[in-house]
């Protein structure tokens, strides 16, 4: 091979290498949250979503984006291991979204257990079956992860309620499960991938315990990662603005600023819109980084995203 094309061989490997989202360290923090705090988060959606439409129990990768949580990170929900065969998906996700991926997801809790275990029990059971794994498979668009060990995760303890016996646990336990569940703990093996670029990806995962107590986990995910418009990104914003637990008086002006912003990007007249943004990043600092730091985080977070995407639109115009 001629230098000329060595250099052009490195050059389209970096090219290729660049365009794969890298896995960030386990002690990465996204929208104020930890991964063992995002883990937690995943588990609380998945048991608040009935099984007829429960991504950790049906395959269906539409199901993926059932009342997801969060604007800046996507959960790809585990499977629960009471099936033998992979479980493959097909989805959409947006541009500039982070995606949290399970290899090897445990909880454990006190249903049917009697007298119940403290936390330290919970740990150490959870220990005695995830510190040597059977083995732990990841690869993103075909190149394999390594050093899969290091990606542990394990969460404070935690509750969640069910408010009917319709839900994941009732399936797992064969007897009508609801009420407040408490505490629980959640541990395995997470990572946290930076967004993918716009187009189509694979993410592969699979992972069991040191003692075989489920199938192995498996998970085959083709995703596309879609550009995102700003009139669209503001409407993801006014979704979490939507179902946050902000009092109307707080919320009102925040919405009010976001939907200014909105007719604008849609008009297609972008410095105003630009400014209506930075309006809400002002709103949001009057108290709502004290009052709810991770809402706050999420927010002022996107906002930027947007406001950058703007300004890349608004150079592209004044060519």
């Amino acid at each position: 091979m001629s230098n000329k094309g060595l250099r052009l061989f490195l050059s389209m490997l970096g090219f290729a290498l660049a365009g794969h989202a890298g896995v960030l360290p386990p002690t990465t923090v996204i929208g104020g949250k930890s991964v063992p705090e995002l883990e937690m988060e995943c588990w609380k959606w998945i048991y608040s979503i009935s099984t007829n439409a429960n991504p950790m129990v049906l395959c269906e990768g539409q199901l993926l984006t059932n009342s997801q949580p969060r604007a800046d990170v996507f959960f790809i929900a585990p499977v629960n291991g009471l099936r033998p065969a992979a479980c493959s998906r097909v989805y959409t996700i947006p541009e500039d979204t982070y995606i949290l991926v399970p290899i090897l997801p445990v909880t454990y809790e006190n249903i049917d257990t009697d007298p119940p275990l403290s936390i330290p029990e919970f740990h150490d059971i959870l220990d005695s079956v995830l510190n040597e794994p059977a083995f732990l498979k990841a690869s993103i668009d075909g190149v394999a992860l390594t050093n899969l060990i290091q990606y542990r995760a394990t969460t404070p303890a935690f509750d969640y309620t069910f408010p009917d016996a319709d839900n994941t646990q009732s399936m797992n336990y064969r007897r009508p499960i609801s009420g407040l569940q408490e505490p629980t703990v959640a541990d395995g093996y997470w990572f946290l991938l930076e967004p993918l670029p716009p187009g189509p990806h694979r993410i592969v995962t699979s992972g069991d315990l040191s003692v075989p107590l489920f199938f192995p986990r498996g998970i085959d995910c083709t995703i596309t990662v879609v550009p995102v418009s700003l009139p669209d990104r503001i409407e993801i914003l006014l979704g979490v603005l939507t179902r946050s637990e902000l009092p109307s008086k707080e919320r009102e002006p925040l919405v009010n600023a976001l939907k200014q912003a909105k007719r604008f990007f849609e008009a297609q007249k972008l410095e105003p819109g630009m400014n209506q943004v930075r309006s809400f990043q002002k709103e949001l600092s009057k108290g709502l980084d004290r009052e709810d730091p991770d809402l706050f985080s999420q927010l002022n977070e996107r906002a930027g995203r947007i406001l950058e995407k703007a300004k890349v639109e608004l150079r592209t115009s004044k060519k």
